[in-house]
């Protein structure tokens, strides 16, 4: 019980590492991002930007599937 209890709150506290990580970048890069993102919509050779943070969460999340097997 205790293992399992310890395995839950290292996954909380990596979750929130993660979110962390996340939010700051989002914070420092907030200009920058909008500026890419508006030009992706506004462009049709520049589009496929959009889908690169989608392809790679897939294959991050794919990868782990994977290696937890």
């Amino acid at each position: 019980m205790l293992n399992l209890l310890e395995t839950h709150r290292s996954h909380i506290i990596l979750a929130l590492k993660a979110l962390t990580i996340t939010v700051a970048t989002l914070i420092l890069f907030h200009q920058d991002l909008t500026i890419i993102f508006s030009d992706a919509l506004q462009s049709e050779i520049t589009n496929y930007i959009l889908a690169i943070p989608i392809i790679f969460t897939y294959l991050i999340y794919r990868k782990r599937k994977k290696s937890s097997e």
